[in-house]
Formats: C-alpha cells, structure tokens, sequence
C-alpha cells in the first residue's frame, strides 16, 4: 500500500514562499507631480512603479499608452535609453 501523499496547506504555502524572488528596487523614486500632464493617474502609477524598481516589463494591453509609459520611463531613467520594439 502507498503512504499517504497529503501535503498540508500550511506546508505548501511555506514551499511557496520559499520559491519566491524577490529583486530589490535599483531604480529612483519620482513624485506623481513631475511626470508628463498627459499621463492618465493609473499611467502616472505604472511609470513611478517601474522608475522605483529600474528595470521592468510592462505588459499592458492594446490602446493602454504603452508609448507615452515607455518614452516617460526612458526620459527619466537615464541620460540615454534603447527601446527596443519587435515586429
């Protein structure tokens, strides 16, 4: 006979955790207020999100304003940033 498998919640959600990664924020903080007006206040939320961590994929949906997120991130993340959009 086969020994009982059950694992319990408890000890699963611990395994859970321990597989867990977490990167520490590499990027800057940025007020809401010095962002671009054209920002809608969710956007204004992503941008600061992704400034704060420094290095992040956004993946929004379609007619979201993936470009104006983008080109806010890149024009304050660095001197110099390289988007790069597959086709």
């Amino acid at each position: 006979m086969e020994a009982d498998r059950r694992v319990s919640t408890a000890d699963y959600e611990a395994f859970l955790a321990s597989k867990r990664l977490v990167v520490p924020p590499q990027g800057i903080d940025v007020n809401a207020d010095e962002l671009p007006a054209m920002l809608f206040p969710w956007q204004r939320a992503i941008v600061q999100w992704a400034l704060r961590k420094g290095r992040a994929a956004l993946f929004t949906s379609t007619g979201t304003g993936k470009t104006g997120i983008g080109l806010s991130w890149a024009s304050r993340i660095a001197d110099r940033s390289l988007i790069v959009a597959p086709l």
